[in-house]
């Protein structure tokens, strides 16, 4: 559990600490629309299906990602 001030906080962060029986809350903003899997580091979890997807709807920003799906990605 992060126990530090809010002005300590690291900004742009992908991957944040949370040890076993602890829990976190996190807000973030998305500036581009899709699908977006969340997983933990023990990635073979994800093949039995424990993963989280996070769908986000919106205008695109093709100024920021023009991304092509490919067939089969679940994106």
């Amino acid at each position: 559990m992060y126990t530090g001030s809010p002005d300590t906080f690291v900004a742009n962060e992908e991957t944040v600490y949370v040890p076993p029986g602890s829990a976190a809350i996190f807000e973030f903003v998305t500036e581009v629309p899709g699908r977006y899997v969340l997983v933990d580091h023990a990635l073979w979890r994800m093949m039995r299906g424990l993963a989280g997807y996070l769908e986000v709807e919106g205008p695109g920003r093709p100024d920021l990602f023009q991304g092509v799906p490919s067939t089969g990605s679940g994106h």
